[in-house]
């Protein structure tokens, strides 16, 4: 994890994740990271971005923690409810 990036652990409602945020108080640029194929919570990635000026929201949407085991069922509410968490945070900014 690049200097000054902060990990902020996420269970907000239904949402699992991880918040990465870069030095500075922002606001900063919003990504929500939805990565790999195997479920659980990848956060690598997120943490790099987070390094070039980005905050990231790693989301994971199953098999982690109390989330579904398997991914034969999508809810869009769910990730609304991510966008919505990450929309609200007082160091994102909306840019478009």
């Amino acid at each position: 994890m690049a200097p000054g990036v902060r990990r902020v652990p996420v269970r907000e409602g239904r949402v699992r994740a991880t918040l990465f945020l870069p030095p500075g108080n922002g606001p900063f640029p919003g990504i929500i990271d939805i990565f790999g194929l195997g479920g659980g919570l990848l956060e690598y990635r997120a943490s790099l971005l987070a390094g070039k000026g980005f905050a990231v929201l790693a989301l994971a949407y199953y098999k982690y923690d109390d989330l579904p085991k398997s991914v034969k069922t999508l809810h869009l509410e769910y990730f609304e409810e991510a966008v919505n968490y990450l929309l609200r945070h007082p160091q994102v900014g909306s840019y478009f």
